[in-house]
């Protein structure tokens, strides 16, 4: 008995009120009986029209969309990867001990450097750099003073 698969319309030869797998597509399916009714294929679906993508003017395969983004608005204005900036101009005030006032900046670039590292949860790097440049700046600064204590002291005597 001539019947169509119910999956995919493919004509099939079985026994009626037996059990058939499909010869195209490998569906299971019943054969009616003698007084049933045969399936009759499924009407055709007809593909989606495939619609080209809109013509740019850009000379660039496929357009050209841009930069990747670059992770501003995130919170912190800083980068999501990479090194902490911060933590970087904490070594170098550090370092840089004969400005005025650059430990005392050290010191707090450093403190605000490791407070957005421990806040990025892994994803910005410098932690060292940052507690560097707290110990220099914390150093020189301790030199400081005691360069002027020495320099006072020594005008009284």
């Amino acid at each position: 008995m001539k019947v169509f698969c119910p999956n995919c319309g493919t004509q099939n030869e079985g026994m009626p009120g037996g059990r058939l797998t499909c010869k195209a597509c490998t569906a299971s399916f019943e054969v009616p009986r003698e007084g049933g009714v045969v399936a009759q294929p499924p009407p055709p679906v007809a593909p989606p029209p495939v619609r080209s993508p809109p013509q740019s003017s850009s000379p660039f395969p496929g357009g050209y969309a841009g930069p990747p983004p670059t992770g501003f608005g995130a919170g912190t204005g800083l980068s999501s990867s990479g090194t902490n900036p911060l933590a970087i101009t904490s070594l170098v005030l550090g370092i840089v001990c004969c400005i005025p006032f650059a430990s005392i900046g050290a010191i707090v670039t450093g403190v605000i450097a490791q407070n957005q590292i421990n806040a990025s949860n892994g994803a910005q790097r410098g932690r060292e750099l940052a507690t560097a440049g707290i110990v220099l700046g914390a150093l020189s600064f301790l030199m400081g003073i005691g360069f002027s204590l020495l320099s006072v002291l020594g005008q009284i005597r």
